[in-house]
């Protein structure tokens, strides 16, 4: 089965609009189309973002929503996540990259493929916007 890292944005909109493009990807993953991995930093970043917003219901809905349909994708740390601190232009989003690489997904999924180093991220996984990925499943 195909394994799907997402970043924290995709996450981000699937709770905030629904019936956009991040909500009908997870509903693949409900549907068990492919093996969704949650890095837990993005669930950690998140957590500060909805408060702030005052969506804190979400939230929670978006943590029982993991337990239930997807995989929560450890953090690495130490010599693990420095090996990939030029995977990404932001170093807010090396813990992310570095998870999804780590859990062997086959791709990650994001809003903001400029802010990684796409030839070496694409050593290990392959990069998509939503668009593109849910282009894959339009036949299905």
């Amino acid at each position: 089965m195909l394994r799907v890292a997402i970043d924290s944005n995709i996450f981000f909109s699937a709770f905030t609009k629904p019936g956009g493009a991040a909500s009908q990807l997870l509903r693949l993953a409900e549907e068990q189309k492919f093996r969704l991995g949650v890095p837990k930093y993005s669930i950690l970043e998140l957590e500060q973002v909805f408060v702030d917003k005052k969506l804190e219901d979400a939230y929670m809905e978006l943590v029982q929503w993991v337990k239930d349909n997807a995989e929560e994708i450890v953090l690495p740390r130490g010599k693990i996540l420095n090996r990939y601190k030029d995977y990404a232009i932001d170093i807010w989003d090396i813990p992310v990259i570095a998870s999804a690489i780590e859990w062997n997904a086959d791709y990650f999924i994001t809003g903001n493929i400029i802010h990684f180093a796409k030839e070496k991220v694409e050593q290990h996984l392959k990069m998509f916007t939503i668009r593109d990925f849910l282009k894959m499943f339009e036949d299905i």
